[in-house]
């Protein structure tokens, strides 16, 4: 469940793949994910506090879609902490049409209205 409340598909997590680090995991129902991981950690940009993160790539391959995303364990708490998805043409942007296409995220049911009609 979302914390919005949705159920979703949830992205795999870099701890998918780590057991295959360097190789691809199959995540059902059809996702092939990759970690790659560096040596060292990177801030969160924001300052925020607890904000540092492995640096480390997961490469998630949706094999019905034939689709692909690139995302960091920094991307998953930029998106989830600041609503941040990077800028255009920055290399690990985000576009998050892209990412809810390819990870298979359902649409959020529409807000319910303030005041009975």
């Amino acid at each position: 469940t979302s914390k919005c409340g949705g159920t979703a598909t949830v992205p795999p997590r870099p701890d998918e793949a780590e057991a295959g680090l360097g190789g691809t995991v199959a995540v059902p129902p059809h996702f092939e994910v990759r970690s790659d991981s560096v040596r060292g950690r990177i801030p969160c940009p924001f300052g925020h506090k607890g904000g540092s993160f492995a640096k480390n790539t997961i490469i998630v391959d949706n094999t019905k879609l034939n689709k692909q995303v690139i995302y960091t364990d920094l991307t998953i708490h930029l998106i989830e902490e600041h609503g941040f998805y990077q800028g255009r043409g920055a290399f690990f942007r985000t576009d998050p049409a892209t990412l809810a296409e390819v990870l298979e995220v359902p649409p959020l049911p529409p807000p319910e209205a303030p005041f009975p009609v």
